[in-house]
C-alpha cells in the first residue's frame, strides 16, 4: 500500500519571507540580456537592503538609549541632550535630520542621533527611488514576448530550451515587485510618521 505524503505546509512567515527574497538571476548567455537582468535585480536588492537598513537604524536608535518604544527613547534622549535648543529639525516631506554640534552636547547622545539621521535617510531613499525602480522592472516584464522572440532566433543547441527557461523564470521573479514595493513604500510611510509623532517628544514644551 502507498503512503501518501502531505505536501509540507507554508507558514505565514515563510510566504513573507519569500515574497521578500532578493532576486538572484540566471544566466541566459545573451551578454546584454544578462546585464538588463543583473541590473534591474540590483535596483529591487538595494531596496530590500534600505528596508532591512531603516530597521536596524531604529533598533539601533532605541537601543542606544535604552529603550523599547519610540516615545520612551525620543524622552531619554530629551533627557541626555538636557538644552533642546542645542539641537535643530530640518524637515523635508519624508525625512527628519537632527542637526547638533557635538560639543554642544552630552556625548551619549551623539551616537543615537546618528542612527535617528540614519534611518530618515534610508525612508527617504526608499520614498525617491521606488517609482523609477518599478517603472524599469515593468518595462522588462512587458517585453517578455519579444525576448522569447529572440531566443527562438538563436541557435544555443542543446542549452536552448535550458536558456529559455532561465530567461522565463528572470521575468517571472521580477513579476512580484509591483506588490512588494507598493507594501515597502506604504511601510515605509507608515514608519517614517510613527517617527515624526515620537520626535515631537524631543521638542515639546515642559
Amino acid at each position: 500500500m502507498l503512503v501518501q505524503h502531505s505536501p509540507p505546509r507554508h507558514t505565514e512567515q515563510d510566504l513573507l519571507s519569500a515574497k521578500y527574497a532578493q532576486i538572484n538571476v540566471s544566466t541566459t548567455k545573451l551578454a546584454d540580456v544578462d546585464k538588463r537582468f543583473r541590473d534591474h535585480a540590483k535596483l529591487f536588492n538595494d531596496i530590500l537592503n534600505k528596508r532591512t537598513a531603516l530597521d536596524e537604524a531604529v533598533n539601533q536608535f532605541m537601543e542606544d538609549l535604552e529603550a523599547t518604544k519610540l516615545k520612551a527613547a525620543f524622552e531619554e534622549l530629551r533627557k541626555r541632550i538636557g538644552d533642546p535648543s542645542c539641537v535643530t529639525l530640518k524637515r523635508d516631506k519624508f525625512s527628519m535630520e537632527l542637526k547638533f554640534k557635538a560639543n554642544d552636547i552630552n556625548p551619549t547622545s551623539i551616537r543615537p542621533l546618528h542612527a535617528f539621521n540614519k534611518a530618515n535617510k534610508h525612508i527617504k531613499d526608499i520614498i525617491d527611488k521606488i517609482p523609477t525602480m518599478v517603472s524599469a522592472v515593468q518595462v522588462i516584464v512587458a517585453e517578455e514576448n519579444k525576448l522569447r522572440r529572440e531566443f527562438l532566433q538563436r541557435s544555443f543547441g542543446s542549452e536552448g530550451p535550458d536558456l529559455l527557461k532561465n530567461c522565463m523564470d528572470n521575468i517571472n521573479s521580477f513579476r512580484k515587485v509591483p506588490e512588494v514595493s507598493d507594501n515597502i513604500m506604504s511601510e515605509t510611510k507608515r514608519k517614517f510618521q510613527t517617527l515624526v509623532d515620537a520626535a515631537t517628544v524631543l521638542f515639546a514644551e515642559q
